[in-house]
């Protein structure tokens, strides 16, 4: 990803959570405490990219619209319900002992920063390709001032650079530490051989770890139309387009062969069953191929 860009993809959650935080049928899911920063994060991007800024012009009725349609349905309010749980489950590891949280592709995500203001005793890192982690950075020194002494970002490509060898490199990672690794919206866009690669490095990395990430199932070919034309494009211009897939089923299977045993799955309907019409739900089951995934070393 080049310097003067951002991740499309980065971008698209932090608007939906902005957007949701003021509509009145939706607002009460977003973090309230999270808002400041994502509003920062909209306008420094507006600042700097002509297309954010374009887009932002639009009434919000109209990009959680256009949200729906160069996504999925239920998108922007898959993204700020999948962050809530993977907060819960970062919260419940912390509780029971994680020392450590590493965040791979952190994009605009607030949680290792939340959780090392919580938490002193936790150490929390950020890995993200170099142009997104200034860009991040900045945001969060223009929002906050000074960053917690136990928050860690770096900006290193992990197709050059193996995981375990960034992380070897930053101060105050210790792989003797339980640690929590978190990669949302990350999976998808790598290589089955990155994959099993990036559980090889979380394996390296710490003796003791859990993984928490999403996923996506193989979804059904779309049908060409000007909706897919304008998706492929955004996505194929930021280097952003789906390579890898599992269905959840075999999930378990994929883990076991690589050390880990799965705990858990949830799904897009699944985040969102309680908040919808039955209407609503067969809608969304049409949509249903993201899921997120919570594993331990075994």
């Amino acid at each position: 990803m080049a310097k003067d860009k951002i991740s499309i993809s980065a971008w698209t959650v932090i608007l939906s959570h902005v957007l949701l935080s003021r509509d009145a049928r939706w607002k009460t899911l977003v973090v309230v405490e999270d808002i400041a920063f994502y509003r920062s994060c909209l306008n420094y991007c507006d600042k700097r990219f002509g297309v954010c800024r374009t887009l932002g012009k639009l009434p919000d009725f109209c990009l959680l619209w256009l949200i729906q349609r160069l996504v999925a349905y239920g998108a922007p309010q898959h993204f700020v319900l999948r962050k809530r749980a993977i907060r819960a489950q970062a919260m419940q590891s912390v509780e029971q002992g994680a020392e450590q949280i590493v965040v791979i592709g952190a994009g605009f995500d607030i949680l290792a920063f939340a959780t090392a203001q919580a938490f002193s005793q936790v150490r929390c890192f950020e890995l993200d390709v170099p142009s997104m982690c200034e860009h991040k950075v900045q945001v969060l020194k223009d929002c906050y001032g000074k960053l917690p002494g136990n928050f860690f970002a770096a900006g290193v490509d992990l197709s050059l650079v193996p995981m375990r060898d960034a992380l070897a490199a930053l101060p105050g990672f210790s792989r003797e530490k339980a640690t929590l690794f978190i990669a949302e919206g990350v999976v998808m866009y790598l290589t089955e051989e990155s994959v099993s690669a990036m559980f090889s490095d979380v394996h390296a990395a710490a003796d003791s770890s859990e993984v928490l990430f999403t996923a996506i199932a193989k979804p059904p070919k779309p049908k060409e139309n000007i909706w897919s034309r304008i998706r492929s494009l955004f996505l194929g211009y930021n280097k952003e387009a789906f390579s890898w897939c599992m269905e959840a089923v075999q999930m378990a299977g994929f883990l076991r062969e690589r050390g880990f045993g799965e705990q858990y799955h949830n799904g897009y309907v699944e985040l969102q069953k309680d908040l919808r019409t039955q209407k609503e739900l067969d809608q969304l089951e049409r949509q249903n191929g993201e899921y997120l995934v919570y594993a331990a070393s075994v």
